[in-house]
């Protein structure tokens, strides 16, 4: 249903970012050698060719780039709210890359202006096209033309959701006309003057009515009804659609897989776990982790001096943390405190003016440089940058018994810094907040999300007055 709506309209905007893009880079060419040279004598120098093959290298860069940034995924084409931000951010990637694949191939012979204008022109054309490519879809629709009409079966709080839903992806051309009233059915949530009748009328509304979908979205399936409205759809030849009636158990990133013909529901999807997505967070957490660890590491020195010199005990803290899938691990931190009984570091919440925290400690703690040695852990696979932060063993089995949902946190790697933590979310704060803001994080990553919270990270929660 929604996915034959999604595919056309992810042809349609891939067509018009590619067409974007080439007109960006023609119009960069134009501007830096004609514009800029009244004379002509350098646009008649270039290499046309070398210049075409540029072009296209970014118009499929940049394709590849707003697929991963799930510009075309399904409730994200025509959404505007953030669609510029993406448009830019997918911009100065695709410059990136187009770049890497540039200099891979050894074509050097090019204006650097031309990639600056570039880059400034193609985020205009592009958001221009998809604002173009909007206004032509709804205009369609306010005429009539693609509407798709549905009949939902069914008057409680799943049919209200699935109402809800649709209302808020309009560009898809679905409308609903009625509802039908399903035997013990529970409280009514939909307005009582789009009921238009009962179970029995479904033959008389499907043929008054043709609606182009059906929905059975009852909140108690009776497996009986359920066949009877199957009968009545195919007697018709009108498509039909069930949302289960569990469907208040499923988070908004659930999937539906099949295997050899059984459907299996999986009630909570975490997209940085699938094949793709996994790799690139991967390769992602390689390349700037070791790029910290060596730009940092001057700092590392001064630091690990400071301590040593300021008290006594070890530089490092080796402490226990759970990670992924519930496995333990050890985190490494620089120590921010004096050295404690074996054990005590691992039951007792630090607190606002901790005396167990040096003077050192406490500096560290406040700009979170005590956290920078995790750049290690994140090299070596048990961590990841963005991620929910790991917490020790003892509390774990605390907080899962008086928080719900504590333990989803361990879906995902546990990262450096996280959504929680550029939210304030942090030190002596609300359990429960953070708890939510780490589902969230993962139910909805994506890399956009990632190099959001890194760019927000140290604005957020570098200086936190959360942090000691």
């Amino acid at each position: 249903m929604f996915r034959e709506r999604n595919e056309t309209y992810m042809l349609l905007f891939v067509v018009v970012d590619t067409l974007s893009t080439i007109l960006a880079f023609c119009a960069a060419v134009a501007v830096r050698f004609i514009i800029q040279e009244a004379n002509l004598f350098e646009f008649y120098a270039i290499d046309l060719r070398e210049y075409m093959y540029i072009g296209l290298v970014l118009a499929s860069s940049q394709v590849m780039v707003f697929y991963f940034m799930d510009l075309y995924r399904p409730g994200k084409v025509g959404l505007v709210t953030d669609e510029f931000n993406r448009v830019v951010l997918g911009t100065i990637v695709t410059i990136f890359m187009a770049l890497g694949v540039i200099f891979f191939l050894k074509t050097h012979r090019y204006s650097r202006l031309v990639v600056l204008y570039f880059g400034i022109l193609n985020v205009a054309f592009v958001s221009l096209g998809r604002a173009i490519a909007r206004f032509f879809i709804k205009k369609m629709l306010l005429k009539g033309r693609r509407i798709r009409l549905i009949l939902v079966l069914g008057t409680g709080r799943t049919a209200k959701q699935f109402e809800e839903v649709i209302q808020r992806n309009r560009l898809y051309g679905y409308l609903v006309k009625a509802f039908v009233r399903l035997p013990e059915e529970g409280e009514v949530k939909v307005e009582n003057d789009k009921i238009l009748g009962s179970f029995e009328d479904i033959p008389r509304l499907l043929t008054e009515i043709r609606p182009h979908h059906v929905i059975f979205a009852c909140d108690s399936t009776s497996s009986d009804m359920l066949q009877r409205a199957i009968q009545m759809c195919n007697h018709e030849g009108i498509h039909m659609h069930v949302i289960p009636s569990f469907s208040e158990l499923i988070t908004s990133k659930g999937r539906l897989e099949s295997l050899e013909g059984i459907p299996l529901i999986t009630l909570r999807d975490i997209p940085a776990r699938r094949g793709f997505n996994r790799f690139f967070k991967r390769l992602f957490d390689i390349i700037f982790s070791l790029l910290f660890i060596i730009l940092f590491s001057p700092f590392y020195i001064i630091i690990a001096l400071a301590i040593r010199l300021t008290s006594k005990g070890p530089v490092f803290l080796s402490q226990e943390r759970v990670g992924l899938d519930n496995k333990l691990f050890k985190v490494l931190k620089f120590r921010t405190m004096s050295v404690q009984q074996p054990g005590d570091s691992d039951i007792i919440w630090t607190t606002k003016n901790d005396p167990r925290v040096t003077p050192v400690g406490r500096i560290l703690r406040k700009l979170s440089l005590d956290e920078t040695p995790q750049f290690f852990n994140v090299f070596t696979g048990t961590m990841s940058v963005v991620g929910p932060r790991p917490e020790r063993p003892y509390w774990v089995e605390q907080f899962k018994e008086r928080y719900t949902g504590y333990m989803q946190r361990h879906g995902m790697k546990a990262g450096i810094t996280g959504w929680a933590q550029v939210n304030g979310l942090r030190g002596d704060t609300s359990i429960e907040e953070r708890v939510a803001a780490d589902i969230y994080y993962i139910e909805n990553w994506s890399i956009l999300l990632d190099l959001k919270i890194i760019l927000l990270t140290p604005f957020k929660s570098v200086i936190d007055r959360n942090a000691y």
